[in-house]
């Protein structure tokens, strides 16, 4: 949707109860809260569609390997010195969508 539609908004209100399953990414492929992309916006009409299914992350930060090279991804993205520090940006990732989550009444 992010990619494709004129309006995120439009297209979760347009998907209603039919959306299932959300892939969480930021605008450059970073986790969630990492970016720009405009999660107050997205969860308020998660909220309106009373959306209760997967919310996953989709991140790539680290290039090689085959997904990597599926998505193109060509820099590393910035965490992949220690898997201690990257663990850290995902558990930073993972408060803030569920901040999102609490704030917008997202179970």
């Amino acid at each position: 949707m992010s990619m494709e539609e004129d309006s995120l908004y439009e297209a979760v209100l347009k998907c209603g109860k039919r959306l299932k399953h959300v892939h969480l990414a930021e605008n450059n492929r970073k986790l969630p809260g990492m970016g720009e992309f405009p999660w107050d916006k997205y969860f308020e009409a998660l909220s309106r569609i009373g959306y209760k299914g997967r919310l996953d992350i989709e991140s790539f930060m680290i290039p090689g390997g085959g997904i990597a090279a599926d998505v193109a991804l060509w820099r590393d993205m910035g965490c992949s010195e220690l898997c201690i520090e990257q663990n850290k940006l995902l558990e930073r990732s993972l408060e803030f969508i569920r901040a999102k989550c609490t704030a917008y009444g997202i179970n």
